[in-house]
């Protein structure tokens, strides 16, 4: 099965930057490595520089996400609190990086664990973070949640909050992505992140209609440049939903090609869907 030799792909170097596949599909020499490098002490233990800036550290997150949310959730509860952050004792070096740190992780860590009230000295994206990620719950129907997906006014940490309307049982269809992507909007295939959760269900057309959307895509642009927030999101939902295993064969072939030649940082998100890891779009 492709996805079984991907994950083999994924897994058969550590070093350097390839740590980030081997670590999302569970290698246990990289996954202590990367846990090693995402303890406290060892992200604020030397002086700024390239293996400790900010983009490496969010790297490493998302990759032990990838293989398992827990470990991540683990890791977390030995970092610097929050509430020290606004103490005004850390450099200010510290603070971006914790601040950093925090808001790639808080994400994989389950919201009811969340705090409820954070100090408002608290940096601003970290307590903007939070309030994202606290499920907005007034939205009551499919066709509200669309309307409002596609409000100028809209953004994209909107979408993230609005989650599934609570009393919306059936399956999302094929007309319900067109009406959510048929009005012109800033936002895009960004819109289509009201439709990623937990509770959420495509029928069959809609599992077509996300295929074709991204075959249409995906062996026309085969550079890093192809890859946005827009087409990862559409990725996560034709991984999750996937009624076209023929193209998803010959997606997953052709991602080992653009990962020898970019590299692994470039197509490590792509590959964490690909092989149906853990982990999931912002």
């Amino acid at each position: 099965m492709i996805e079984n030799e991907l994950r083999e792909y994924m897994a058969h170097r550590w070093d350097g930057p390839w740590e980030l596949l081997a670590t999302a599909v569970g290698v246990p020499q990289s996954v202590e490595r990367t846990e090693l490098a995402l303890g406290a002490a060892e992200i604020v233990g030397s002086a700024p520089t390239s293996s400790s800036s900010p983009s490496v550290l969010d790297d490493r997150i998302q990759a032990l996400a990838a293989f398992e949310p827990r470990r991540l959730v683990e890791l977390v509860g030995q970092w610097r609190p929050l509430e020290s952050l606004a103490s005004g004792e850390p450099s200010e070096w510290e603070v971006d990086l914790w601040t950093f740190a925090w808001i790639g992780a808080l994400r994989h860590v389950p919201w009811t664990v969340l705090p409820e009230h954070v100090p408002l000295a608290t940096p601003l994206p970290i307590r903007r973070e939070i309030a994202t990620l606290r499920p907005n719950t007034s939205v009551t129907s499919q066709d509200e949640l669309t309307r409002r997906a596609n409000l100028p006014e809209t953004t994209y940490d909107d979408l993230r909050s609005m989650g599934q309307p609570a009393n919306h049982q059936e399956p999302i269809t094929a007309a319900d992505l067109q009406n959510l992507l048929a009005p012109e909007s800033s936002l895009g295939l960004e819109r289509l992140r009201v439709a990623i959760g937990d509770r959420y269900e495509l029928s069959g057309d809609a599992a077509t209609f996300v295929a074709e959307l991204l075959e249409r895509d995906w062996f026309e642009n085969d550079r890093p440049s192809w890859i946005n927030g827009g087409r990862l999101l559409l990725m996560e939902l034709f991984s999750r939903h996937c009624v076209d295993e023929s193209l998803y064969r010959r997606m997953a072939a052709s991602l080992v090609p653009r990962v020898e030649r970019d590299g692994p940082r470039e197509w490590a998100r792509v590959a964490y869907l690909l092989a149906r890891t853990s982990w999931t779009n912002p």
